[in-house]
């Protein structure tokens, strides 16, 4: 699997953010704002000032980029997962109220279509995120996904055709061109 590096260099650290740095500093300032529980001005300047500090005493390092996120795309995954949450989450509440013997399980192994490490670590978060499926390894140089599926009638086809579906919205969402029409093609 071959990346690039977001900027091609060693990463140095300098007081001044950078503009792909503010989300991450945002999402900073807001979590010790949240942990302050208080919007006065001296808790948001402190809350800057800590997030700067952070940033230069722990840098982060720098991320192979497979591809730029694309609004539509994250529009489309949010959607999806949000619906996926509500009908998992009513199914499994189904299979733990109602009578009879226990739901049928399996752990089935899924090969992803795309060999990116980022677009396989976002679809296997979003596997385990919802009720009923759980990734139980994530085999990275093969690009396979073994995920504990419950409740279906055939939960291993129920846990690929979820998996599939999920990992193209992810492809669309923060996919390469490349990674964006392999999925399109093997939908």
């Amino acid at each position: 699997m071959s990346h690039e590096l977001t900027r091609g260099k060693p990463a140095t650290v300098s007081w001044i953010p950078r503009r792909h740095e503010l989300p991450m500093l945002t999402l900073m300032v807001v979590v010790y704002l949240g942990l302050l529980g208080s919007l006065s001005l001296e808790a948001i300047v402190s809350a800057v000032v800590v997030a700067l500090v952070l940033r230069v005493v722990l840098p982060l390092p720098m991320l192979p980029r497979d591809g730029e996120p694309h609004p539509v795309g994250l529009l489309r995954l949010g959607a999806r997962v949000v619906y996926e949450l509500v009908v998992s989450s009513a199914q499994v509440a189904w299979l733990a109220l109602r009578p009879g013997p226990p739901p049928a399980t399996s752990v089935v192994a899924i090969r992803l279509r795309t060999d990116s490490d980022l677009l396989a670590v976002v679809t296997s978060m979003i596997i385990t995120l919802l009720p009923g499926s759980l990734l139980v390894d994530l085999d990275v140089p093969t690009a396979t996904l073994y995920v504990h599926a419950l409740g279906a009638s055939h939960p291993e086809a129920s846990a690929r055709k979820q998996a599939a579906a999920i990992e193209h919205l992810v492809a669309e969402a923060f996919g390469s061109p490349a990674d964006r029409q392999l999925c399109r093609q093997t939908a």
